[in-house]
């Protein structure tokens, strides 16, 4: 099955800490239903970044038009605005070897690290990297396959984890990944 990069535009739908805590909850609550294996994730106030690799031709778009109709009815009921809160488009690009898996996950744990105004990486709630970097675990999330032969098994994959996360991109590379996932994040 193929690995995939999303990226979904939505504005400034993420208003507040329930926001990020009503979307995340049911992105990870509904993506085993749809038959996607969800890797990693990071919630930004403009746009949704996953990595993930569905299991079936259609769970991917099936999974996020059905995260789009939840939150956009919550957002109505919360806010009173009656708008469509995520674009129709989905952005999305397919990774052909481990090493685009590891580089696009690095990256899109760093855009929500560098976001967020705290040096502790830890302190971003919205993201992947506590699940992995922290071992605070968040089931569904799955280790892709790149990541389990490179962090190994042993007890010091956390460590392992966040030194590979804290080592920069290239410039070029980092350049890749921008557009790549359509965004124009803070310096990785």
């Amino acid at each position: 099955y193929r690995r995939h990069l999303a990226t979904i535009t939505c504005g400034d739908c993420f208003i507040d800490a329930a926001c990020f805590q009503f979307y995340r909850r049911r992105l990870l609550q509904r993506a085993a239903s749809y038959h996607v294996r969800l890797h990693a994730y990071c919630l930004l106030p403009d746009s949704v970044l996953l990595l993930a690799t569905p299991l079936s031709p259609t769970g991917l778009g099936a999974l996020l038009e059905s995260l789009a109709d939840c939150y956009g009815r919550y957002f109505e009921l919360r806010f009173g605005r009656s708008r469509r809160v995520f674009s129709k488009q989905l952005d999305c690009v397919w990774l052909d070897s481990h090493a685009a898996v590891i580089d696009s996950q690095r990256f899109l744990e760093r855009v929500g690290i560098n976001n967020h105004s705290s040096s502790n990486p830890g302190c971003y709630h919205w993201s992947s990297y506590n699940h992995y970097a922290l071992l605070n675990r968040e089931p569904p999330l799955v280790l892709h396959e790149a990541w389990q032969s490179t962090l190994g098994h042993g007890s010091d994959s956390p460590a392992t984890y966040r030194t590979l996360l804290n080592r920069p991109l290239t410039t070029e590379r980092y350049i890749q990944m921008q557009r790549r996932f359509n965004t124009t994040a803070l310096s990785v």
